[in-house]
């Protein structure tokens, strides 16, 4: 069985720490931090607390359908290629 330990996590940008820390030094938010268990040698966590997951699998480029969308010139014929054919 694989040995549990904890970290704590910036529920604001998902920065991670060893320990609690009042201000997070990624992105300066207070009071963000939120322990979390963690398995010992992966990334992957044990606990989603505030976190949203979704149960997606993976999909062939072939099935990927593709929608003409209106698109409004820009009349500068160099970002219009660029965006495509204009703004979306």
């Amino acid at each position: 069985m694989a040995k549990l330990k904890t970290a704590w996590f910036c529920s604001n940008c998902g920065f991670q720490s060893a320990k609690w820390v009042g201000c997070c030094p990624s992105c300066k938010s207070w009071n963000t931090f939120q322990e979390e268990v963690v398995v010992s040698g992966s990334s992957a966590t044990i606990s989603n607390v505030g976190q949203s997951q979704r149960n997606t699998q993976p999909i062939a480029i072939k099935e990927v359908s593709i929608k003409d969308e209106a698109r409004i010139s820009t009349q500068s014929v160099e970002l219009d290629r660029v965006l495509g054919g204009g703004i979306v």
